[in-house]
């Protein structure tokens, strides 16, 4: 009986130790498993995180896709509008230089052809050719006129006074003025019918 009671006690000391170290390792697993669990919880809370965070970058992309669409679209019709200008500045100028063809043309025909070519009387052929001749010929449109002050030097017709050592502009040959650059005129001064 004493065999069986040591059994028995043996049996038990086995068990308590092995339930004590079942109990150990079931606290340990539930400790772990509560770390587990928190961890689980802070990543949901990552992922919620992240996830709306994406949705405001989704957006952002989106409006920004958008953004790039709409300037793409603006330079597609900015590039149609330009090459639509360049066609017809190219027509222009093919349509220019037939004009200045022609105008030389008639330019360069003696008025007997004129005449004959365009059943034209010699006034007419004149006046044609004197209108191509003055198309074809560049001209200087604005000029600066320079007018003479007696007690002052020249005034200019841009606002600005310049004066000679001798004489003035046509003597001195001046064809251009030095503020602005176009071709002098001198004013003709009438004469002062007062004095004698």
């Amino acid at each position: 009986m004493s065999k069986d009671i040591d059994f028995l006690l043996r049996l038990y000391r086995l068990t308590g130790a092995a339930s004590s170290a079942i109990k150990s390792a079931f606290v340990a697993k539930g400790k772990r498993i509560a770390e587990l669990e928190e961890n689980l919880r802070e990543a949901e809370k990552s992922i919620d995180s992240l996830t709306g965070h994406l949705g405001r970058e989704t957006d952002d992309a989106i409006a920004l896709r958008a953004k790039l669409a709409e300037a793409k679209t603006e330079a597609r019709i900015k590039r149609q509008q330009f090459e639509v200008a360049l066609r017809a500045a190219r027509n222009i100028r093919k349509w220019a230089k037939a004009e200045r063809d022609r105008l030389r043309e008639v330019f360069l025909l003696p008025f007997s052809a004129l005449q004959r070519r365009y059943g034209l009387n010699f006034a007419q052929a004149t006046k044609i050719q004197s209108a191509a001749r003055a198309a074809l010929t560049p001209t200087v449109a604005d000029t600066c006129v320079w007018r003479e002050d007696l007690d002052a030097p020249w005034i200019t017709g841009c606002g600005e006074a310049f004066e000679f050592f001798e004489d003035g502009p046509t003597e001195n040959r001046a064809r251009y003025c030095q503020y602005c650059g176009k071709r002098i005129e001198v004013e003709k001064q009438e004469a002062d019918d007062g004095e004698s």
